[in-house]
C-alpha cells in the first residue's frame, strides 16, 4: 500500500511539474497576438500526451499508483477550483449582487449618459415621449466632460438631410414625420445623469452611478458595482484567461481558458446604457415599435422611405405589411425598388428573398414583372452593383423569355441589369446539374460570340457573375476580345472571364495561361500610369502561374 501511495505521489509530482513547466514556457508576445489558438492547442496536446503517457505506463507496468495519478490530479484540481470559487462567493461585497433603482427617477425628462460609448436606444425614449432630451457627454482627458451633444425629437420641417440620415431607427418604425436632431451644448443640463468608472485590473471593479442633477450639482441616487476575480479553471488546461474572445463568466460557470478563469464575483458587468435602461424599464437595444397607423398609410410611408438610402427600413416595413397580409402593388414596388442592392450576403438580398418566399403565386408573378420593368431603365443604379436575387430560383417561362430578350436586345443597360436579366432567364433547377448548367452556359456564350454591340463588355461581366465557372474555350475567346475592354473595366473583366482558375480545376490550363499572356499585353497599353501599375501589381504573371 505504501508503495502504491509513493507511486501516486511520484505521478502527481511529475504531472504538476510538467503542467507548471508548460505554463511558464516563454513565447514572444507577437506569437500570442497572431498564433494564440495554435499555441494553446500545442500546449494542451503536449499536456494531454504526458498525462495519457503516465496512465498507460502505469497500466503497462501494473502500477496502480501511476494509473491513478492523472484522474486524481484532475479531481484535485477541480476540487481546488470549487474551493477557490466558494471563497470568492463568501468574500464578495453584497453590493455586487444589487441592482437597485429608485422608481421615481423615471419621472425625470432629461437623460445624460457620460461615457465614450454610444447607443441608439435613446430613440425609443424620445419617440415614446418618456424623455424630452437625450445628452451624450464624452469624458475629457482631465476627467471633466468633453464634447456634449443633445438630441431631441423634431418635426420633419425642421430637419436637415444630416438629421434625417441619423434617424434610421425612426424610419424603421415608420416615423417619417420626425427626426432626431442633435446639437452641441456647453454644459450638462439638469436631470438624470449616468456615468461609469472603469478599472481593468482583476480583483477591482466597475462602478456606475445614477445621479440627479439640479442647478449644476449632482446627488447620487443609486450605485451599481461589478467586480472581476481570477479563479482556477475547473479543468487543468491552457487557454486565454479572459476578455477578448473569452470574456468573464458567472462565478460557477466553466470557461474555455486555463489554468485561470476570470469570473464575476457578483452580478455581471454592465454599461452606461444598462443603467439608463434600468431606470426607464426598457430594452435599450430593442427596435422601436411600428407606428400605429393603418396598412395603407404604413405602405405610403414605406414607399417614401424607399426613395432614400435607408434600404433596411423600407424592407422591414414591407415585411411587416406582408405579415399583416397586405401585399398590394405598392408594397411589391417597395421591395422591387431595392433589387439592385441585392448582392450576395447583403441585408437587401436576404430580406427580398424572404419577402419573395412568402408571396402567393400571382403576387410572385407581379413582383417579377416589376423587377423586369426596373431593369429596363438604364438610369437606375451603376456598373459597380451586383444583384443576386433569384439565386437557385426558377421563374415562369414567359418571364424568363422576357428577361432573355432584355439581355440580348437592350444595348444601353448597366451590368447589374444584365445580370438580373440573366438570373431571371436562368433555370434555377440546373444549378447543381453540371451537364445542363454547362449546356445553358454555352447557349449564353454563343450569343456573346456574336455580340458586336457596345454592350458586349457589360454583358460579359454579367455572364461571369451568373455562370461563375468559365471554361477554356470561353477564356480563349474572351482573351481575344481584350482590346474591346475600356481601361477602367479591365480588372473586373479579367476576374469575370477566368484569370483565376475555377475551384474544380486542379491546375492552371493552357487557355488560362494564354489569357494571362494576352492580358499582360493589354495592361501594358493602359494609358493612365497609376492604373497601369495597379493592374500590373494585381495581375502579376509570376504570382499566378
Amino acid at each position: 500500500m505504501v508503495q502504491h501511495a509513493l507511486m501516486l505521489l511520484a505521478g502527481l509530482i511529475i504531472l504538476a511539474a510538467v503542467y507548471g513547466g508548460l505554463g511558464v514556457t516563454p513565447f514572444p508576445a507577437a506569437w500570442f497576438l497572431f498564433l494564440a489558438p495554435l499555441l494553446f492547442t500545442a500546449l494542451n496536446a503536449a499536456w494531454i500526451a504526458v498525462a495519457a503517457g503516465v496512465l498507460m505506463y502505469g497500466m503497462a507496468r501494473n502500477r496502480p499508483g501511476l494509473m491513478a495519478a492523472p484522474p486524481v490530479f484532475f479531481a484535485c484540481w477541480c476540487a481546488a477550483s470549487i474551493v477557490d470559487r466558494t471563497m470568492v462567493a463568501s468574500s464578495a461585497d453584497p453590493v455586487l449582487f444589487r441592482r437597485d433603482v429608485p422608481a421615481d427617477l423615471r419621472e425625470l425628462r432629461s437623460l445624460t449618459v457620460v461615457g465614450n460609448g454610444s447607443s441608439r436606444g435613446y430613440a425609443r425614449l424620445l419617440a415614446d415621449g418618456t424623455i424630452d432630451q437625450y445628452v451624450q457627454a464624452t469624458e475629457a482627458g482631465t476627467g471633466g466632460p468633453g464634447l456634449i451633444r443633445m438630441t431631441r425629437l423634431a418635426e420633419v420641417q425642421q430637419c436637415s438631410s444630416g438629421d434625417m440620415r441619423a434617424s434610421d431607427s425612426l424610419q424603421a418604425a415608420g416615423r417619417i414625420d420626425q427626426c432626431l436632431r442633435t446639437t452641441t451644448i456647453d454644459a450638462i443640463p439638469d436631470g438624470l445623469v449616468v456615468r461609469m468608472t472603469l478599472q481593468q485590473a482583476y480583483g477591482c471593479c466597475a462602478e456606475g452611478t445614477i445621479s440627479i442633477r439640479r442647478n449644476g450639482e449632482e446627488t447620487v441616487a443609486a450605485t451599481w458595482r461589478s467586480e472581476r476575480r481570477r479563479v482556477l479553471s475547473y479543468v487543468p488546461l491552457f487557454g486565454p484567461v479572459g476578455d477578448g474572445p473569452t470574456p468573464a463568466t458567472s462565478l460557477w460557470k466553466g470557461g474555455a481558458g486555463g489554468p485561470w478563469q476570470v469570473v464575476w464575483a457578483g452580478k455581471p458587468g454592465f454599461s452606461e446604457t444598462d443603467l439608463a435602461a434600468a431606470v426607464y424599464g426598457i430594452d435599450w437595444n430593442a427596435p422601436l415599435d411600428i407606428v400605429q397607423v393603418d396598412n395603407a398609410e404604413l405602405a405610403r410611408r414605406a414607399a417614401e422611405i424607399s426613395k432614400g438610402p435607408n434600404h433596411d427600413a423600407a424592407l422591414d416595413l414591407a415585411l411587416e405589411l406582408q405579415r399583416r397580409n397586405y401585399t398590394g402593388d405598392d408594397v411589391l414596388g417597395i421591395v422591387a425598388s431595392k433589387i439592385e442592392w441585392a448582392f450576395s450576403g447583403s441585408n437587401v438580398e436576404r430580406k427580398a428573398s424572404e419577402f419573395f418566399r412568402h408571396l402567393r403565386p400571382l403576387e410572385k408573378a407581379r413582383f417579377v414583372d416589376l423587377i423586369l420593368d426596373r431593369i429596363q431603365d438604364p438610369s437606375i443604379g451603376s456598373d459597380n452593383l451586383h444583384t443576386e436575387f433569384g439565386f437557385n430560383t426558377s421563374f415562369e417561362t414567359a418571364q424568363s423569355e422576357r428577361a432573355l430578350r432584355i439581355f440580348e436586345q437592350r444595348n444601353d443597360l448597366k451590368v447589374w441589369q444584365y445580370e438580373q436579366a440573366l438570373r431571371i432567364a436562368q433555370d434555377g433547377r440546373i444549378r447543381f446539374a453540371p451537364d445542363e448548367f454547362a449546356a445553358e452556359q454555352d447557349r449564353r456564350f454563343a450569343f456573346l460570340r456574336q455580340d458586336a454591340s457596345p454592350a458586349f463588355v457589360r454583358r460579359t461581366l454579367a455572364f461571369g457573375q451568373v455562370y461563375f465557372r468559365p471554361r477554356d474555350h470561353q477564356r480563349d475567346y474572351f482573351g481575344s476580345q481584350l482590346d474591346r475592354v475600356p481601361d477602367a473595366m479591365i480588372e473586373e473583366f479579367l476576374r469575370a472571364v477566368g484569370w483565376f482558375h475555377s475551384y474544380d480545376e486542379t491546375t492552371t490550363t493552357e487557355a488560362t495561361r494564354r489569357l494571362r499572356d494576352r492580358a499582360a499585353i493589354r495592361i501594358a497599353a493602359v494609358i493612365d500610369a497609376k492604373l497601369r501599375r495597379d493592374l500590373q501589381d494585381r495581375f502579376r504573371l509570376d504570382l499566378n502561374r
